[in-house]
């Protein structure tokens, strides 16, 4: 028999919108993300995830109809290729609200912590680099990151057919 160490993020994790007024969560907030780097593999007999860390730099676009996907946060996180899929969270210490240190002129050591999803990494955008001083360009991840964010996730996954999917799913393990 095999035994799998798996982890799952509930609902009552994902970011909503009326949490990001609430938490005051905005631009320089700390984010990581879980996953892997397609393109460095390491032999491994343990599926071991990298994390990559990194600021909100952009919160998401509030264009008038549906979502698409690039309006959500914008992240800069170094990430790599490899990464989109990857679930991203954002979070606070204590002591690590920039905002408010700016706002006051002091840091409130006693301001509540979280950890939430932010939402889910889908890719990044190109740089264009001179090498050495010479007009010739190589292009290159700029490690600024989308992240579809988790209200938009759990919207997607509440709609009827994946709700029914995993009544149905939930009914045949019961069989078990």
């Amino acid at each position: 028999d095999k035994v799998f160490n798996i982890h799952f993020i509930g609902t009552g994790m994902f970011l909503s919108q009326g949490q990001i007024p609430v938490m005051d969560i905005g631009i320089g907030d700390d984010v990581f993300m879980v996953g892997h780097l397609v393109d460095h593999p390491e032999p491994s007999p343990v599926n071991e995830p990298y994390v990559r860390f990194g600021h909100v730099s952009k919160m998401p676009s509030q264009n008038a109809g549906a979502f698409k996907r690039e309006d959500g946060f914008r992240v800069d996180m170094r990430s790599r290729v490899g990464f989109s899929g990857s679930p991203v969270f954002v979070y606070r210490n204590p002591a690590s609200n920039v905002k408010e240190g700016v706002d006051s002129g002091m840091v409130n050591i006693g301001a509540p912590a979280f950890l939430s999803l932010l939402g889910v990494h889908w890719g990044g955008y190109l740089e264009l680099w001179d090498l050495d001083g010479q007009q010739a360009s190589s292009r290159g991840m700029s490690g600024m990151s989308v992240v579809v964010p988790a209200w938009e996730i759990r919207t997607l996954l509440e709609r009827e057919v994946f709700v029914k999917q995993r009544e149905e799913d939930e009914r045949n393990m019961s069989s078990y």
